[in-house]
């Protein structure tokens, strides 16, 4: 195999982010929404979605996202805002969560001493790292590329040619891993690297197919060993 750098996803592809989104909301809305029912959860999720998906298209900035998911969120259900920043809590409880899923902590060991590995990732750069270290996979990665460090995000063109420029690698020796389609595949494919989608869904390309497709992670190795 060509390939002599890996370069993961973080959060759905290694990190059960769902798990520790749930468990984050969960702790936030009842500590200052709860008279609120689970509907709030599911109003949040819908604006957070919308909001990073014109992130990603360059239509709002990244900050944009944080300031504004909990408040139009506590404004739909005409909660009053509590003095402090929601925001800030929230992500304070998301960095306490670091569940792996299922099959990383092996996957990433066989691949250990075998190719390069590093991290590329949108966003916090405290949440993400205390995430990584606290899961305990932190010794398996070399960088870590997180977008609030570097002032760009996937899938941006920028974004890759700052991880390619600070690796000193050629493109082609690389291969991209994540479950984000429009952020990682997408991204890979446009920046001219060889991607691999991480697709348990089984969701259909909104775009070119990647390289390579699997539905959990442990199928990586069928392709690299």
């Amino acid at each position: 195999m060509k390939y002599t750098t890996l370069l993961f996803d973080s959060d759905d592809t290694l990190l059960d982010f769902a798990a520790a989104e749930m468990q984050a909301l969960k702790v936030t809305f009842a500590s200052f929404a709860p008279d609120v029912g689970s509907e709030i959860t599911a109003k949040y999720k819908e604006i957070n979605r919308s909001l990073w998906a014109s992130y990603e298209r360059g239509e709002i900035a990244r900050d944009d996202i944080f300031s504004r998911r909990f408040t139009e969120t506590f404004a739909h259900f005409g909660v009053t805002l509590p003095d402090i920043d929601i925001a800030d809590f929230y992500q304070t409880k998301l960095s306490e969560c670091h569940e792996l899923l299922d099959g990383t902590a092996d996957v990433l060991e066989a691949l250990c001493g075998k190719f390069n590995m590093h991290i590329i990732t949108n966003g916090k750069k405290s949440t993400q790292q205390r995430r990584l270290f606290d899961a305990g996979i932190e010794k398996y990665f070399g960088k870590f590329f997180i977008s609030e460090d570097m002032g760009t995000q996937k899938p941006s063109a920028k974004f890759f040619d700052i991880v390619f420029d600070e690796l000193c690698i050629s493109r082609d020796e690389a291969l991209i891993i994540g479950d984000s389609y429009s952020s990682d595949i997408s991204g890979g494919i446009n920046a001219h690297v060889d991607t691999c989608w991480l697709n348990p869904k089984c969701l259909k390309p909104t775009g070119d197919a990647p390289t390579f497709e699997i539905k959990h992670l442990r199928e990586l190795l069928e392709i690299l060993l």
